[in-house]
């Protein structure tokens, strides 16, 4: 996994607090979102260097003696899966700290068969079949809970989640942004919902352009360098606030040369403990109840 390299521009902090009004256009208000349960900092020592691998490592080596690993559980999408998990996990496990992984989530077109399999039905209810709250939300806790349902079906306990958020995955386009928020903060509900530790991997452009940046959930990031030739030298630079696009810190860096490196970043510090539960507003506020029965349902999942 890693993003296109661009020129970043001048950092900007938004100081704006938690998204209150997802999108204008869509009428459509979540309350203040709250973070998922931090993991701690000791799964990544400070200033070490682990590696992620997924789906295109298939048949071949991996990274030797990394100081953490982190696996994709899907393949490229939400609702796919990486055939090599287990074996990638358990070189995961084996590194010097806990192992964790990431999935990746993005909304889909109604036309498309993942979205009449997976956003009609979920925790916000049944939804009309067009791109709206309830199938945004049902879509992004479904992609999440099919995520866990492999990665326990392969016996693996992760001790970190991480959300893909990238422009190369399908997105609804502007202005309807709050969407794509919905989408992603439904997964982070689903995965708090059950006490898992859970973060986002992307830039500062691409969380622009796909929830918007004033939806901050206040979860860890993951940070992809944008000038990936810089290596570890550059790394602790993307560390700063200025690349905290959740709200949260930076956590991780990663670089890729060939093979993708992770620089984990001075961080002590954890977020709250979410509180339970959501509410849609405002015709008629859909609340919604943040919790599923124990053994997570297997979802359908597309071929």
């Amino acid at each position: 996994m890693h993003l296109t390299a661009t020129t970043p521009p001048v950092p900007v902090l938004r100081l704006l607090g938690m998204l209150l009004a997802l999108s204008t256009g869509l009428g459509v208000w979540l309350v203040a979102p709250t973070p998922v349960r931090a993991a701690a900092a000791a799964h990544y020592p400070a200033q070490a260097v682990g590696n992620d691998i997924s789906f295109p490592q298939c048949g071949r080596d991996y990274p030797d003696d990394p100081a953490f690993g982190i696996v994709g559980v899907t393949g490229g999408r939400a609702f796919t899966g990486n055939p090599c998990f287990r074996s990638e996990f358990t070189w995961a496990h084996r590194a010097g700290s806990h192992a964790s992984v990431y999935l990746n989530v993005n909304y889909a077109r109604p036309e498309y068969q993942s979205f009449a399999a997976h956003a009609l039905q979920g925790p916000a209810g049944g939804c009309e079949p067009s791109q709206n709250p309830c199938t945004a939300y049902n879509y992004g806790w479904n992609a999440a809970a099919d995520a866990v349902s492999r990665a326990r079906d392969a016996g693996a306990e992760p001790a970190m989640w991480w959300l893909d958020v990238e422009t190369a995955n399908y997105w609804a386009d502007p202005p309807h942004l709050g969407l794509n928020a919905l989408v992603i903060q439904a997964a982070l509900d689903m995965l708090g919902s059950h006490g898992m530790s859970a973060g986002v991997y992307s830039i500062n452009e691409m969380w622009a352009r796909i929830p918007g940046r004033d939806y901050r959930p206040g979860v860890p990031v993951w940070y992809a360098e944008t000038d990936p030739a810089a290596g570890n030298a550059s790394a602790p630079h993307y560390c700063d606030p200025a690349y905290a696009f959740t709200g949260g810190a930076v956590w991780l860096v990663q670089w890729t040369d060939g093979v993708d490196h992770d620089y984990a970043c001075r961080f002590a510090a954890s977020p709250p403990a979410p509180v339970p539960g959501g509410c849609l507003l405002p015709q008629p506020p859909v609340c919604l109840a943040l919790s599923l029965p124990s053994p997570l349902p297997h979802p359908r999942r597309e071929p």
